[in-house]
């Protein structure tokens, strides 16, 4: 019997699991976070920022004003631990907070002029990483991608439930 041609393209699957169609999506997304965390990072990096630092800037950037559990709802992270990257964006000028004027004990985060600026170069960073990511996927593939990640995420979120 012959052996089968290595998989010339994604993740290295130990032969324990199988081919990779048979490997659970579990342990795919799995790898695949770990990936494209540390691809995404080394982008940033010349800009000293993580992804969890772009990411909340995108959020408050898209939001204009949105207060700290909106944040993490968006980002699906825990308010409470948005604080030290909150305080680290907002010591660095990208940031700041200021009181809801309809109701002070809301807080809502901006973004600075330092932060549009910011925000400005990091949008072509985003899109050079969505490029490499997508390449070989054709434009409905990626939506079909997007839609379908969107519905794994929104299952993901029932099960926390």
């Amino acid at each position: 019997m012959a052996t089968p041609a290595p998989v010339a393209a994604g993740p290295p699957v130990p032969s324990r699991h199988g081919p990779p169609e048979e490997v659970q999506i579990a342990t795919l997304l799995v790898r695949l976070g770990g990936a494209q965390a540390s691809a995404f990072a080394s982008l940033l990096a010349p800009l000293g920022l993580r992804p969890k630092q772009f990411g909340l800037m995108n959020v408050v950037a898209l939001a204009d004003g949105p207060s700290q559990g909106e944040i993490g709802a968006a980002m699906g992270i825990d308010p409470s631990g948005l604080i030290a990257t909150i305080d680290d964006l907002e010591e660095r000028g990208w940031l700041e907070r200021r009181r809801d004027p309809d109701d002070a004990r809301v807080v809502a985060l901006h973004v600075t002029a330092a932060g549009k600026r910011l925000t400005k170069r990091i949008l072509p960073i985003a899109e050079r990483y969505e490029t490499v990511a997508l390449k070989g996927f054709s434009t409905r593939e990626a939506e079909v991608l997007r839609r379908a990640l969107s519905r794994l995420y929104a299952n993901m979120e029932a099960l926390e439930r």
